[in-house]
């Protein structure tokens, strides 16, 4: 006599669905890597205290800069985030930039959703690259271009 014994389940468990990717890049930068050539308000190329005429406001203690750039075909978004900071455990002023990509590609299947990582990276190495200060690329962190 065999006995193939069904137990009720509770809710059945479907596919992955998937709502949202993220890559992020996060980059301390302080004075051992840069930040002493261009200062806190020279490295990022896009906001830059100007000095061209007199000021009223002395540069800024702290500061929190957030843009968003479009990925192509709309399947997400860059994030830019720079802040200033202290480093744990000193008094080290530091710049902490993270760029993250954030969307998911239209049809998440295996190969586009591989295909949406490669260009998430892409786009936050080409955008690190395109926001902060050309002089520390080829001086201070050895790009070639």
């Amino acid at each position: 006599m065999n006995f193939r014994l069904f137990l009720p389940t509770v809710g059945e468990v479907g596919g992955l669905v998937y709502r949202q990717f993220d890559l992020s890049y996060i980059n301390i930068i302080g004075d051992s890597n840069g930040l002493d050539i261009v200062g806190k308000s020279g490295l990022l190329v896009d906001h830059q205290r100007s000095e061209t005429s007199a000021r009223f406001l002395p540069e800024p203690e702290m500061f929190n800069w957030n843009t968003s750039y479009t990925l192509p075909q709309n399947v997400g978004r860059l994030h830019v985030n720079a802040q200033s900071a202290m480093r744990l455990n000193s008094i080290e002023k530091i710049v902490r930039l993270e760029l993250t990509a954030r969307g998911i590609p239209r049809d998440p299947s295996d190969t586009n959703r591989r295909g949406w990582f490669d260009l998430a990276h892409e786009w936050i190495t080409r955008g690190f690259a395109d926001s902060t200060n050309p002089i520390l690329h080829k001086a201070t962190w050895g790009r070639i271009s």
